[in-house]
């Protein structure tokens, strides 16, 4: 349970039957104080059981990492009689592997990417997908994508259609309405890695534009990373489990969501959905977008409302939305609302059925 990917396919395997599935699976095992147990079968593929050492050869020897994948994938189909498989990326070896010995075993597989492959990868992992990204594709006898910009994407670009299944949550962990906070300084929260392909350029700007406020503010942010450029601000780092986290995000005054917008891989952040916006859906606070205008996170927030958005790289258009939103209840009120409302139809029960349907039919 460490990481986007972790999250999303926890929601949507979380409604299979244990004898349903057998998983193979890299480094993130679950922590063992998590109450999110998967009951399946699986096999952690290590190298000499070293998760650092594993994190080094995956990325620059993928190819002797898919190896060792492709031997337990084969015992796997072998022990468990296994007659279809879902592949999900976004880690290439694996995909590789799952995808050789599909073929190899003459069993149909469908291809899940919750990130764009080719255009975020560099260095090994960029030639494994400019060798196996089109293969791994045309011989699919699904393919899904995460977004709609994503499906459209990939499907113009592979010249086959893409089915989408969007990040998905439980619904029983959506609120009513709006929570009350009672903070004697401005607490703002923010979640997830921070990367300058990703969002760092957005955090500093953020940062920056809270300087130009009267507010007395917290900053808490729960991030694996401490980047160099953020050492200087007065920031509470915290880790937290996700039940942890779920309960610092609903006492915040203020959730920042921010992407990219001076990315080297500007096409990721146009197709890509950050996962901490599904935490934020369930907090009952005020969600503060900032990313570029022609992102999908941009135009599902304008479309959607479930936050205020700042889709230009603007300092003092980012503190006139922060003063704005903290300044005003009824519209603190307003975009939570519509923020349970789009969880809402992101249940991952519903959308299991849409995957399942897709297994169903691809072994038919």
């Amino acid at each position: 349970m460490v990481g986007g990917s972790a999250f999303l396919l926890y929601e949507l395997t979380r409604h299979f039957k244990s004898e349903d599935l057998v998983v193979v699976h890299g480094i993130n095992d679950p922590p063992v104080n998590s109450n999110q147990r998967l009951p399946f079968k699986r096999k952690q593929v290590l190298f000499f059981g070293s998760g650092i050492n594993t994190l080094r050869f995956n990325r620059y020897l993928p190819k002797w990492y898919i190896k060792l994948i492709r031997l337990q994938v084969r015992r796997a189909i072998r022990k468990n009689k296994v007659n279809s498989i879902y592949i999900h990326y976004p880690n290439g070896a694996f995909a590789v592997a799952a995808y050789l010995e599909a073929k190899r075993a003459k069993i149909p597989y469908i291809f899940y990417q919750d990130i764009l492959w080719e255009e975020r990868e560099k260095g090994a992992e960029l030639e494994l997908a400019r060798e196996f990204e089109a293969k791994v594709i045309a011989h699919a006898t699904h393919c899904i994508a995460i977004t709609e910009f994503a499906a459209a994407h990939q499907a113009e670009k592979h010249g086959r259609p893409f089915h989408t299944i969007p990040h998905t949550l439980d619904i029983a962990n959506v609120p009513e309405g709006i929570s009350k906070t009672n903070n004697q300084k401005k607490r703002i929260h923010f979640a997830g890695g921070i990367y300058p392909r990703m969002n760092e350029d957005s955090v500093l700007r953020f940062m920056e534009a809270c300087k130009l406020l009267p507010f007395e503010f917290e900053f808490e942010f729960c991030s694996p990373d401490v980047p160099k450029s953020l050492k200087d601000y007065n920031i509470e780092w915290k880790y937290l489990s996700k039940e942890k986290l779920l309960e610092a995000q609903s006492t915040c005054d203020l959730l920042f969501l921010p992407q990219a917008f001076e990315s080297s891989t500007a096409s990721m952040i146009r197709h890509n959905f950050p996962t901490k916006t599904m935490e934020y859906l369930c907090s009952g606070r005020p969600i503060l977008v900032h990313s570029p205008a022609d992102s999908y996170l941009s135009d599902l927030c304008a479309n959607m409302g479930f936050g205020m958005l700042v889709d230009q790289p603007d300092v003092k258009q980012l503190a006139q939305a922060i003063e704005d939103l903290l300044s005003d209840y009824d519209l603190q009120e307003s975009y939570v609302n519509k923020a349970i409302a789009l969880a809402k139809e992101r249940n991952s029960e519903i959308w299991f059925k849409e995957l399942d349907s897709i297994l169903a039919e691809s072994r038919s």
